[in-house]
């Protein structure tokens, strides 16, 4: 959801083309962090979001407001994560940034960063997060 400008039209044609009980699940960044903002004068690494993160109640109220009820919404990416994010995805993207040359090296760095960024990720999931840089969101269509 990052990436749309119209984020309340999406959310709209969720629940134009749910049935009725019929869920949606979003993944995006949260206000805390999310693509590794960290203040307001820091910008996404990722130049194609319209938006740095979601604080958690305005993603709920943006669907409320298309007519989704949420039944479900967590923080993902808190402290282990976040490291576990960076070593796999943030770290490889602006490499390949800077030229595509990295590609062949990119190879070699995974045999070593993917398995302690699967330990980071399960350490991350096993812990009680009360803040964290991303936000799973469930949502579903009133029955009625």
């Amino acid at each position: 959801m990052e990436h749309i400008e119209d984020d309340r039209g999406v959310f709209r044609n969720f629940a134009r083309v749910l049935r009725p009980g019929g869920s949606v699940i979003i993944n995006t960044p949260s206000d805390q962090g999310g693509s590794d903002v960290q203040a307001d004068s820091d910008e996404s690494f990722i130049g194609e979001h319209v938006r740095d993160g979601y604080p958690m109640h305005e993603l709920k109220g943006k669907l409320s407001d298309a007519g989704l009820e949420t039944y479900e919404a967590t923080y993902t990416y808190g402290r282990w994560g976040g490291i576990g994010w960076r070593l796999l995805v943030k770290y490889p993207m602006q490499l390949l940034g800077q030229t595509f040359a990295w590609a062949i090296v990119l190879p070699v760095y995974y045999v070593i960063a993917f398995p302690a960024g699967m330990v980071l990720n399960a350490l991350d999931v096993a812990a009680s997060k009360p803040t964290g840089t991303g936000l799973i969101v469930r949502a579903r269509k009133p029955l009625s």
